[in-house]
């Protein structure tokens, strides 16, 4: 079978109008659009006419961006209280050295953490709904375990677990994350504190956290001693580098994930530090030996290896994120004394005098992370209208109060990166941490075709809501300009595909009946199990939107259902492909494509989606491998809410074209909101069960736009 048949073909739905014809790109379309072919002519899968697709309002989505720098400041008295009732005629601006006007000042406040120590060791209230204007804080707890000591390492995350329990502000999101030698995303942003004390206190445990760091120095300073030679000292210098630019550049892409939220954000850095000389704690050490041993001092050049640079980048990062630094120093005080133990220099520490961030060093690490809460919980924002162009270099910032006797606390400098790099900076962020970026509202769906030898045919379709794409007008057009990727990694963190493509989508006035683009890639995978990550990006509205899905490891080779896959049949989509071949980076070529009911251009079909409105019908298709000699098929569907069958129904269903696709109504009437597990069960006419599973998940009722 050729992989052109692998799900079935039947053209889309077309209009008279004459144009470039997509076809022969078309031809191995998921078996998706075949499986529907009935909804396509405006039946539903029980025969019935169906609804009309949902028509999108008419008119087009205006936005208009004014840049601002935005500087938290921080306000206090001698006694440590905020100093509240300001105006920006009480703060004076300066930007490299030169008075500049301040746009307005607006007033932050989180309430007293106070309020939630009262309930400390009891579950915390439902989290409100957040005020339209005013987001939530988000905090990220960085472990950076790599360099630092597994004990004040997993102390620390004791403690972060016992401060979730009762600290930070109802509506804030905290996210954890670590880094040892690979950055993971430990558990992304939530407002469920338990969720997040488990997983914290579960990370004690966890271990590839338990670094070698401390004995690999102890075994480098040993061969250093025995052979104290320029060569191996560059050498020594050079791999220290490495590690801690590796640590660096996780936290740097943190903060580089951020930078789309309009709300404060903090990344909160827990470890021993990184050094700006990576031989800091070498010279450190061989100081104390050649005190004792002064006849073995070598004469030895100086060395220029540093992270200058690594640090320089890092700045202009977290600058232009927005991002406020805290620290607190893992290693403590010594037991029983007020004397600090050997630490070695942390350049954090001066990104968090930098950020308005706080650094701490002590062994009361649930009182470090008290004094980090209260310091965001109430400050004020200048806002700065800047002259200058984004350059992307690093602008020194000085705020001062007219009013005397108050201490301040500010941002010290900001970056505006050139548009093209903060874009492409937001696309990497959006592959590591997809999580993180829904505001496009994407899901990520595969249908799966029989194996090929050692492969699997997978189709990836990405559903992207029509509504969030802006169209922007172009003479009598209106153009939509997107670039969209796939990436596939395995378990070891290997790529296994890797694809872009820049698209440019023609939807000219008058087009309204089109409510979703299916962005689909057919792909030839390893059986073992896949992490598969969609990214698309608007580059007119500026806005990125990720989604990721898991595919197991394929040990159901004789299964004979395949394409599995759940549509809308009340819903069109613009079905356009993401070829597997076309090269992730410098892709020169561009498709236009026309999302115009009418028009030639336009393969249209049911939309293939996961996430489904209230009410809303489902239907499931498939085909069997090879097909069934009889013309109808015996079902049974099961509908599982977790461990709980909610739903069982046994259908006859037949054929729904010449494919031999079969396409099946889902019993999802009145169900309510959640994740739903879908398991369909096919008798043959031989009385073999060939069974497929999938899932679904029932929006709320009135869920708007993500932020």
């Amino acid at each position: 079978m050729t992989p052109a048949r692998v799900f079935g073909s039947i053209p889309p739905r077309r209009g008279p109008a004459a144009g470039r014809s997509l076809a022969p790109r078309l031809a191995p379309l998921l078996g998706a659009i075949g499986l529907l072919l009935p909804a396509l002519h405006g039946t539903r899968a029980d025969g019935r006419d169906r609804p009309a697709a949902p028509v999108p309002a008419p008119g087009y989505l205006e936005r208009v961006t004014s840049e601002l720098v935005l500087i938290e400041t921080s306000v206090t008295d001698g006694s440590g209280h905020t100093v509240t009732g300001l105006t920006k005629d009480d703060f004076v601006l300066e930007v490299g050295g030169l008075l500049r006007p301040i746009a307005s000042v607006e007033f932050r406040d989180y309430g007293s953490s106070s309020d939630t120590a009262a309930g400390a060791g009891a579950p915390l209230p439902p989290t409100p709904a957040p005020v339209a204007e005013r987001w939530p804080r988000r905090f990220i707890l960085f472990f950076e375990d790599d360099t630092s000591s597994p004990l004040g390492l997993g102390q620390v995350r004791e403690a972060a677990g016992r401060f979730l329990a009762s600290g930070f502000a109802p509506a804030d999101e905290v996210a954890l994350a670590s880094y040892d030698g690979r950055l993971r995303l430990l558990h992304d942003f939530s407002t469920d504190r338990e969720s997040l004390r488990r997983t914290a206190v579960a990370s004690v445990r966890d271990a590839s956290r338990f670094s070698n760091f401390p004995q690999e120095q102890q075994q480098h300073l040993q061969e250093f001693v025995d052979n104290p030679t320029p060569v191996l000292l560059r050498t020594l210098c050079e791999m220290e580098q490495t590690r801690y630019a590796g640590a660096l550049r996780a936290v740097g892409s943190l903060a580089s994930s951020l930078a789309g939220w309009r709300g404060y954000k903090a990344i909160v850095f827990m470890g021993e530090g990184i050094p700006e000389s990576p031989m800091e704690e070498y010279w450190k050490m061989l100081r104390l030996f050649y005190q004792r041993y002064p006849a073995r001092a070598p004469v030895l050049p100086e060395t220029e290896c540093t992270l200058g640079d690594e640090i320089k980048d890092f700045t202009r990062v977290a600058s232009a994120s927005g991002v406020t630094i805290d620290t607190i120093q893992t290693l403590g005080l010594a037991a029983g004394s007020t004397k600090r133990v050997f630490q070695r220099a942390n350049a954090l520490r001066t990104f968090a005098i930098n950020t308005a961030g706080i650094s701490v060093t002590t062994n009361d690490f649930p009182g470090a992370f008290h004094q980090i809460d209260e310091a965001s919980r109430s400050f004020y924002i200048l806002a700065y209208a800047p002259e200058e162009p984004a350059d992307g270099r690093y602008h020194h910032v000085v705020v001062r109060c007219r009013r005397p006797g108050v201490q301040l606390r500010f941002r010290r400098g900001f970056t505006r990166l050139p548009p093209a790099e903060a874009r492409a900076r937001a696309i990497e962020s959006a592959y590591q941490f997809p999580s993180m970026f829904p505001g496009l509202g994407m899901d990520l769906e595969t249908a799966e075709g029989p194996s090929e030898g050692d492969r699997r045919v997978v189709d990836l379709v990405l559903h992207v809501p029509l509504e969030r794409i802006l169209f922007l007008p172009q003479g009598e057009r209106s153009l939509a300009r997107l670039e969209v990727g796939f990436v596939s990694l395995d378990a070891a963190r290997r790529k296994t595909l890797e694809t872009s493509q820049s698209i440019v989508i023609d939807r000219p006035p008058g087009a309204g009946t089109i409510g979703a683009v299916n962005l689909y890639c057919r792909a030839r995978l390893p059986r073992d199990g896949q992490t598969i990550t969609g990214v698309m990006s608007d580059e007119q509205s500026g806005e990125v939107g990720s989604a990721t899905t898991r595919l197991d490891d394929a040990t159901r080779a004789s299964n004979r259902l395949v394409g599995l896959s759940l549509y809308s049949p009340v819903e069109s989509s613009l079905w356009i492909e993401v070829p597997p071949d076309r090269a992730p980076k410098g892709a020169v070529r561009t498709d236009t494509v026309t999302a115009d009911a009418g028009a030639a251009d336009a393969p249209i079909g049911p939309a293939l989606k996961a996430v489904f409105a209230p009410g809303e019908p489902i239907v499931a298709g498939f085909k069997l491998e090879p097909p069934e000699a009889s013309t109808t098929l015996t079902v049974r569907l099961e509908l599982r809410l977790g461990a709980l069958v909610v739903r069982t129904r046994t259908i006859d269903v037949g054929v729904a074209d010449a494919a031999r696709a079969f396409k099946v109504p889902v019993p999802a009437e009145g169900l309510a909101a959640g994740a739903y597990t879908l398991s369909i069960e096919a008798l043959g006419a031989g009385g073999a069960a060939v069974e497929g599973i999938t899932s679904f998940r029932i929006a709320e009722t009135g869920v708007g736009p993500s932020p």
